[in-house]
């Protein structure tokens, strides 16, 4: 197989993610562009901006994933022939769906099946329930039914109700006045109403099944854009894309004939969006424990003590426990910190290296949540702090349902030798599982119920560094204890020449449930939920070979690591699959599914300046073997020290590299440099990493929030990127010669003017407690601080000249609220008066009156009457069953517009802005929902 190359919409999209404040070309400019000058760039950003619209219509029609991609395919590549008949006036998005919806009927409806063995093994039936039938049944109806509009309502329909362009992009996008869109737009709306209240569906039911967008893989985006540039360049397609994909493209994209659908009526399955967890890496298998940390000294300052005690599963102290911290990084570990002793309690430190690499890798995970106990017989026992106090409390549960499991091959002999790994354990949040399993027989979505449900024990990867992996005996067999009764495990099978999976078991016995298991790239698969005792069928894994070399030397890198990452669901975060070049540097993997794209990442061994590459890998049924082939371009040390100006210590904070579009040696990495946040040693500042010769700039954001915002950003000239420099504490330009080793860029962070303040109640007395927003310069960044004052006296940090900052304060327990803007030329001391914060009540109903219970709530603070960046507090209620719901913590002063989220999707709730008033109970009455989406 010939090297593949990256896809160029991925380097594309990085850039972007660089200038996020450059206006965007309109869709009819990227076709002119792409017509006109043949621009790759041009027609990537179109696939960016429709290929969810693209591949949901594909979806919808076609439930095959490879069926679903051919036709994705054959859409772009048509757009290729026919984009110079696209008129300025007609909507590319509302063409591409026209287009796709064609093709995809005329691809047909060919159903993949999973092999008869692997379904008789399993304990229960999963084929497609009544109600995805009644989807899919829907979702027929509803494409049906746009198609038939006419252009000048379907396109601005799709356009704001498909895309969720706002009124004034679609009218730029069409050429149109705003108001012309918005009267359209309701006019399809209309027709819609109509066309589909005869065939017994409802308008708010038709926009939620049409709202399941899903977006190409990386390794389909590029193949696509290959071909396409193929095609334009005159070239045959033959060779560039599967002979699937060249019949739909010859075949036009003329008028075909309806296919006749019953209406959907019956079951109804919402299905949401979840939110895309943070990529992970694989977990390399348990090494020995490592050595006990050191104990602090005296002169450590930032040290952590974390005490608690240890329970057994009747809630009487535990002795004897092992307790452990388990440290989330890319390779993660844990050891044994503390032994619970007689009466069950325990304490240990954690000192500042092991903090701060709790803080940096996760924020969102401290030692709370990585702190477990283990016991022989016993399940694990998750941190938990009772009455809301700082110490711990690990509760051991009963360990008498083992996980059971035997794995085949797909001629159903037992496979031995096959490796298993424990990757995460989940509990309840309240009680035993029985509302996750009802939650998921119910929606078929598990990552939609996995997070109101459950909790991971130990964080995200904790649990691989607790079990010992195990290895299925002659009958294919294995079993695993310390898991834990009413539990979910997701284990890891793995072997020679075996596809790597991840499958979910439950410790209770149950039968299968087939899910849909949403992927990082919001594709939906489905998967399948098992009972402690099942059976798993491992298909043939497809080989991948290839080697790593100097780009300019050709000589091979010994020790680089190539990592294949997959769709995968976005609760299973081992998704890299590492492996090492040897001394010839070659490389093998045996475990990728031959059905699934991956994307390939070679990266040098520690100690090498080389960038990473990256290529993708198409699917391939019959299991060919691939070869694909790396070579790293050397690029140049940046190393350099972050510090404070006033104390001359290290700071903390993230580090960022941007090379300049303009640098003439960006083209020997076609991948793309930089764009990734580093974080800096959190014992003396430093950083390093790798760079190009030429133009570039080295950024540091501070973490502490005390600095100022900006610094450098008016000695870099030329900035034609329109690189957010303001966005950084501080930044330096570099500029390697050619054939340079190595660079120094220290990043000195200036610490801004600060102001002092105290906070006082309606009787005048200081008040503390209270939890403020805007206090620290993470604001230009849009970061909550909700930081928590322990007394009435307050410091807002890192104030700058000629800005302005807003705070907002919030005292839950007095139900106080506040505000007050920072000016530059502001004297302190200032105090601040809390008021009684105002409260929001009402119901919300459809239009026809009738109550929308369990919606969530929230505010948006106007533009006008919020600086950029600040926001306002968390609350997020919901409406009860009556569709009624009461509101608190409304800053006096401060103009609202009240949002609602129904299953992920936005309703528009047409509500006027909304002015706090310090002590008011407003009541809005009925609230009717404007638009379901």
């Amino acid at each position: 197989m010939p090297q593949t190359r990256v896809s160029p919409v991925l380097r594309h999209i990085r850039r972007l993610a660089g200038t996020p404040h450059i206006p965007e070309p309109t869709d009819a400019e990227l076709v002119r562009r792409f017509v006109t000058n043949r621009e790759d760039d041009a027609f990537a950003l179109l696939m960016r901006r429709h290929g969810g619209l693209v591949m949901g219509v594909c979806r919808r029609v076609l439930p095959r994933v490879q069926d679903a991609e051919d036709a994705f395919q054959a859409t772009f590549l048509t757009l290729v022939r026919h984009a110079a008949s696209i008129r300025r006036d007609q909507a590319v998005g509302s063409w591409l769906y026209r287009v796709a919806y064609r093709i995809a009927l005329r691809a047909g409806k060919d159903m993949a099946r999973r092999s008869t063995l692997e379904k008789k093994a399993m304990t229960a039936n999963t084929s497609a329930p009544a109600s995805e039938a009644a989807l899919q049944e829907l979702q027929a109806v509803v494409d049906q039914e746009l198609q038939r509009l006419p252009e000048k309502y379907r396109a601005p329909f799709v356009l704001c109700c498909l895309e969720g362009k706002s009124r004034s992009e679609a009218a730029r996008e069409l050429g149109w006045k705003e108001g012309t869109v918005a009267g359209r737009v309701a006019e399809a709306r209309k027709l819609l109403q109509t066309r589909l209240a005869k065939r017994g569906v409802a308008l708010s039911a038709a926009l939620t099944v049409v709202s399941l967008a899903e977006g190409a893989s990386a390794a389909l985006a590029g193949a696509t854009l290959r071909a396409a540039a193929a095609l334009a360049a005159g070239k045959a397609l033959a060779g560039a894309v599967s002979d699937k994909v060249v019949a739909l493209v010859e075949g036009g994209f003329g008028s075909l004939s309806a296919v006749k659908i019953k209406a959907a009526v019956a079951v109804l399955l919402l299905l949401g969006a979840v939110v895309a967890a943070g990529a992970y890496s694989h977990a390399a298998p348990p090494a020995e424990p490592a050595k006990p940390a050191a104990k602090p000294t005296a002169e450590d300052k930032d040290v952590v003590t974390r005490a608690g005690v240890v329970l057994g599963p009747d809630g009487k102290p535990f002795a004897g426990a092992k307790v452990y911290l388990l440290l989330p990084a890319r390779k993660p570990r844990g050891d044994v910190r503390a032994t619970s002793g007689a009466d069950g309690t325990f304490r240990f430190a954690v000192p500042r290296a092991e903090r701060e690499e709790l803080s940096n890798v996760a924020p969102a995970v401290d030692a709370l949540a990585a702190v477990v106990a283990r016991a022989e017989g016993y399940g694990l026992g998750r941190a938990r702090r009772e009455d809301g106090g700082e110490e711990l409390t690990l509760r051991l549960t009963r360990d008498d349902v083992p996980i059971q499991g035997r794995v085949i091959d797909l001629e159903g002999k037992p496979i031995a030798g096959a490796t298993v790994r424990v990757a995460q354990v989940s509990e309840p949040r309240h009680g035993d599982v029985a509302p996750f399993f009802e939650g998921v027989k119910a929606r078929k979505n598990l990552n939609e119920v996995f997070g109101e449900q459950l909790v991971r024990v130990g964080g995200w990867r904790g649990a691989s560094v607790l079990f010992p992996p195990l290895t299925t005996g002659a009958d294919g067999r294995f079993r695993l204890n310390g898991v834990g009764r009413e539990r979910l495990a997701l284990l890891r099978v793995e072997g020679s020449n075996l596809e790597t999976v991840s499958l979910y078991v439950a410790t209770r016995p149950m039968e299968t449930v087939a899910v849909r298991d949403r992927g990082r790239r919001r594709r939906d698969d489905v998967a399948a939920l098992h009972g402690a005792t099942f059976v798993h069928a491992a298909a043939p894994a497809r080989p991948v070979v290839g080697t790593v070399r100097d780009k300019d030397t050709g000589r091979p890198i010994p020790g680089a690591i190539v990592r294949a990452s997959t769709d995968v669901s976005v609760l299973d975060f081992p998704t890299d699959f590492p492996v090492v070049a040897d001394k010839e540097g070659r490389y093998r993997f045996n475990g990728l599914s031959p059905t699934r794209a991956h994307l390939l990442r070679a990266e040098p061994p520690d100690g090498e300046p080389y960038h990473t590459a990256l290529e993708s890998v198409d699917p391939a049924t019959d299991g060919t073997l691939a070869t694909v082939d790396f070579a790293l371009k050397r690029g140049v040390w940046i190393t350099g020290r972050v510090f404070d100006t006033t104390t001359g210590k290290p700071a903390r904070a993230q580090v960022r590299y941007h090379v300049f579009k303009d640098n003439p040696h960006l083209k020997d990495v076609p991948g793309g440099v930089g764009g990734d946040f580093l974080f800096v040693n959190p014992e003396d500042g430093t950083f390093r990493l790798v760079g190009l010769p030429g133009r570039a700039v080295v950024a540091a954001h501070g973490l502490e929030g005390r600095h100022v915002i900006g610094l450098g950003a008016e000695a870099i000239k030329d900035n034609t990127d329109k690189f957010n420099l303001e966005y950084y504490h501080r930044v330096v330009e570099v500029n390697p010669a050619p054939g340079a080793a190595s660079v120094t860029c220290d990043l000195a962070l200036g610490r801004g003017r600060t102001l002092a303040g105290r906070l006082v109640g309606p009787d005048g007395k200081s008040v503390a407690g209270a939890r403020a927003n805007g206090l620290a310069s993470h604001w230009a960044f849009g970061v909550w601080d909700n930081k928590s004052l322990p007394d009435a006296d307050f410091t807002v940090e890192g104030l700058v000249a000629g800005r302005e900052r807003r705070v907002l304060l919030l005292h839950e327990a007095k139900k106080l609220a506040g505000s007050f803007r920072v000016r530059d030329d502001e004297k302190g001391p200032v105090t601040v008066t809390l008021e009684p914060w105002g409260t929001l009540t009402g119901r919300l109903v459809t239009d026809d009156g009738e109550p929308r219970p369990g919606v969530e709530l929230s505010f948006a603070a106007n533009r006008d009457d919020l600086d950029v960046g600040t926001l306002p507090h968390d609350l997020t209620p919901r409406t009860d069953k009556d569709g009624r719901f009461r509101i608190a913590g409304l800053i006096p002063g401060m103009k609202y517009t009240l949002l609602a989220w129904n299953k992920g999707g936005a309703l528009d709730l047409g509500c006027e802005v909304i002015k706090g008033k310090s002590g008011e109970m407003k009541d809005l009455g009925d609230v009717k929902v404007k638009k379901d989406e």
